[in-house]
C-alpha cells in the first residue's frame, strides 16, 4: 500500500507549484526565527551564583539557511516550469545550493546589491546555518582580513541585510509572476 499521494517519486517534483508552497513554508519559518532573535529574549542561567542572559544563541545563521533554502526552492520552481530539471535513476540532477547558478539558469537579472548578500545566504546554505565550519576546503576564507573577520565563523546579520533579502524576494515573486501568468 502506497502511503504517497502521488503516483511517482518524479510527479511530485515536476510540479512548480509545490517547490513554491515549499518556499513559502520556509520563508514562514525564517520570519518567525528572525522576529524572535528581534526581541532579544534570552535564557536565563546561572553562572557562579550570578543569573545572566544567555547571549550565547543566536539564530540569525539558521534565519540566513531558512531564507537561502527558500529562494532555491522559488528557483527551482521556475526551473521546473521551464522543464529544467530532470531526474536521473529516481535523483534530481543538475541542481544544487548554487544560488548564482540558479539565478543564472532562470535568466534573473538582479542588482549589485544583491551579489553580496547572494553570496552570504550561500554561506549559510552550504555550512555555516548547520556546521561550526565549512565541511568542504573550498568554502574557507582564504584569509582573514578586516572585511570578513567580523562574520567567520560568527554572522553578524543587519536590518540592512534582511531588508535586501525582503527586497530580493519581491524580485522573486515578480519573476515567479512572469513565469506562471
Amino acid at each position: 500500500m502506497k502511503s504517497e499521494i502521488f503516483e511517482t517519486y518524479d510527479e511530485k517534483i515536476n510540479i512548480p507549484e509545490i517547490w513554491i508552497s515549499k518556499a513559502d513554508e520556509l520563508v514562514y519559518s525564517a520570519d518567525i526565527l528572525a522576529q524572535f532573535e528581534m526581541l532579544k529574549l534570552r535564557t536565563r542561567r546561572d553562572v557562579s551564583g550570578v543569573t545572566i542572559d544567555d547571549f550565547s544563541i543566536c539564530v540569525m545563521p539558521q534565519v540566513l539557511m531558512l531564507y537561502g533554502y527558500a529562494i532555491e526552492n522559488y528557483l527551482k520552481a521556475i526551473l521546473v516550469k521551464k522543464g529544467k530539471i530532470k531526474i536521473v535513476n529516481d535523483k534530481v540532477v543538475g541542481i544544487g545550493h548554487d544560488l548564482m547558478k540558479l539565478f543564472l539558469d532562470c535568466d534573473f537579472k538582479f542588482a549589485d546589491s544583491f551579489e553580496e548578500i547572494i553570496k552570504k545566504i550561500e554561506r549559510h546554505i552550504y555550512w555555516e546555518g548547520r556546521y561550526p565550519g565549512p565541511l568542504k576546503k573550498k568554502f574557507y576564507p582564504d584569509e582573514f582580513t578586516e572585511d570578513n573577520i567580523s562574520e567567520w565563523p560568527n554572522t553578524y546579520v543587519t536590518n540592512l541585510d534582511l531588508d535586501i533579502i525582503k527586497s530580493l524576494f519581491f524580485q522573486i515573486e515578480k519573476m515567479l509572476d512572469d513565469n506562471f501568468e
